[in-house]
């Protein structure tokens, strides 16, 4: 390991402008006190970058953290490499299986006194006697009616009606987290939670917590100063890339924005730390709608969609929108990566009655892999093609992907999202045709009929196969 400095390794599927930008304000408060190692989980799995590298700097960091969803190879590196070392590590690895199987079978926490016993080891907690006690009192003190039986055996989350209960209640559990006692293995609770918050979080403010908190506790900084608290977004707001501020309601963004034109486009994108990954694609979504249609672009704080909609969406009982369009589509609408059930999205989109559009982007698939392959990895082909279908969404076209990036400054890899430009003006093109298609009397639509009938067993005809 690095004397004086902290080495950190971090993994994501997430853009990492963020922890870069922070590392960067570090350097200028504190000095060079950090040397941060920075991959996207498609490196990995796609091997863009040297493996032996790879080994070497997570076995060489004192602190180690590892968003590894969809990381089948990434996994087996991690099991092989840190099962031979001591240092701090927080995350996993979630193949495609694990992911929406069980994803605590690949968890490895490795925080001072606060220990799993490995990788593919941590199931027993939650199927122990005390185990399941925990999380049945942690979850019903949050939402009494979910199944948490069916979510310790099956993965199975449709009983969470309200998954936005949740985040409320990390703000609600946030303030009394600094009177738990800073000992021992309570001491590297407190810790373990406040880094998952700031990366939960995301932005650039919490990421610097992020860096400073694992640097000081599990590295080489002496921090003196206490850290700031996770920076909590509490609301949805509305999102244009040329205004000046974030707007809390319709009636603020309409007078600043202007005249209203006959049809509008809704759009509601992840927040936290989902936002830096869909800004550069909602911002060339937008522009390329305005000259035809109002658009309200809502950044969500929110983990509950239907919520959102009904706040941004009517105004009394009347939709204010012609058509939602979900732009980076990933997981599904009624509750992201939870997948909550479905009841409360289906009654508002049913309310709203407007064609569902999901241009989706790529979390493991970077930009040069599928244009030479034109192939999409499976995650990214179940999380962004097949899942938001589930919820009724239509139209599945790429629109955005990831690339790494030499920073000039600090001279680090980082990874960043791009939108894929035909296809995303493709998409707004369909998009306006989907309204102006609504707009038209059902006697002025033609309809085609097309019967999929390769061979003799699809003569009779039917609707298999038809998307082929």
């Amino acid at each position: 390991m690095s004397k004086g400095k902290t080495k950190i390794t971090y993994v994501s599927i997430i853009p990492s402008g963020n922890i870069l930008e922070a590392l960067k304000e570090i350097q200028k408060e504190y000095g060079d006190v950090i040397d941060l190692a920075l991959y996207g989980v498609h490196d990995i799995e796609k091997e863009l970058v040297s493996l032996g590298a790879f080994k070497e700097d997570l076995a060489s960091s004192h602190f180690v953290f590892v968003d590894g969803r969809g990381g089948d190879r990434l996994g087996q590196i991690m099991s092989e490499i840190l099962s031979q070392t001591d240092n701090a590590v927080l995350g996993g690895a979630m193949s495609f299986g694990t992911y929406y199987g069980s994803p605590e079978d690949s968890m490895l926490i490795r925080l001072g006194k606060l220990r799993s016993k490995g990788m593919g080891r941590m199931k027993g907690f939650s199927h122990s006697r005390i185990g399941g006690w925990v999380l049945r009192t942690v979850v019903h003190f949050i939402d009494k009616d979910i199944d948490v039986s069916s979510i310790i055996d099956k993965f199975d989350m449709t009983s969470i009606k309200d998954p936005q209960k949740f985040v409320n209640a990390l703000v609600r559990v946030e303030p009394w987290m600094r009177f738990i006692p800073g000992l021992g293995v309570l001491r590297d609770i407190k810790n373990m939670v406040f880094i998952l918050m700031c990366f939960g979080l995301g932005s650039r403010e919490n990421m610097k917590s992020f860096l400073l908190l694992a640097a000081s506790r599990y590295g080489n900084l002496k921090l003196r100063e206490r850290l700031k608290a996770p920076l909590i977004p509490r609301e949805d707001m509305i999102y244009h890339p040329d205004a000046p501020k974030l707007f809390e309601t319709l009636e603020d963004y309409r007078s600043w924005r202007g005249p209203e034109k006959d049809v509008t486009v809704g759009m509601i994108s992840y927040g936290m730390q989902f936002f830096e990954w869909a800004r550069p694609t909602l911002d060339l979504f937008i522009k390329e709608l305005e000259p035809e249609a109002n658009v309200i672009c809502i950044n969500a704080a929110s983990m509950s969609w239907w919520r959102t909609m009904e706040k941004f969406f009517f105004e009394g009982e009347k939709p204010t929108i012609d058509l939602f369009l979900w732009v980076g589509a990933y997981h599904r609408m009624t509750g992201g990566p939870m997948w909550a059930g479905p009841e409360e999205l289906f009654r508002v989109l049913k309310r709203l009655n407007v064609p569902v559009l999901a241009p989706f982007g790529m979390a493991i698939t970077p930009l040069d892999f599928w244009k030479k392959s034109n192939v999409i990895a499976p995650l990214d082909e179940f999380c962004a093609v097949a899942a938001p279908e589930f919820d009724g969404a239509i139209e599945p076209l790429p629109a955005c992907t990831v690339v790494n990036q030499i920073d000039s400054d600090t001279n680090a890899r980082w990874i960043k999202t791009v939108p894929i430009e035909d296809r995303c003006l493709k998409s707004c093109r369909r998009a306006l045709r989907w309204i102006k298609l609504r707009q038209k009397e059902n006697k002025d639509k033609k309809v085609a009929v097309v019967i999929y009938g390769m061979d003799e067993s699809n003569l009779g005809g039917g609707a298999g196969f038809l998307d082929v």
